[in-house]
């Protein structure tokens, strides 16, 4: 049976702060690699400090599949 975890949930603002970048760069991550671990809610992300920390010392893994404009980089275009 699934546990409940005891880490409260943190802000974009609180992640940003710990890891010493902006709320912007936050926002992009979660934008641009589908496994960064935010909580997804309508018009606000969640996070949990330790997911982050690990997804981090990972690193990056599974960007996104369509460029934010085709336009400028028509071969990478991805249709599904």
């Amino acid at each position: 049976m699934p546990t409940i975890t005891e880490e409260p949930l943190v802000s974009t603002k609180e992640i940003a702060e710990a890891l010493k970048v902006t709320c912007a760069t936050v926002n992009q991550w979660v934008r641009e690699y589908e496994d960064f671990p935010a909580i997804r809610l309508p018009g606000i992300n969640r996070y949990r400090k330790s997911a982050v920390e690990q997804w981090l010392s990972f690193g990056p893994r599974r960007p996104k599949g369509r460029p934010k404009n085709p336009k400028k980089n028509p071969k990478n275009y991805v249709t599904t």
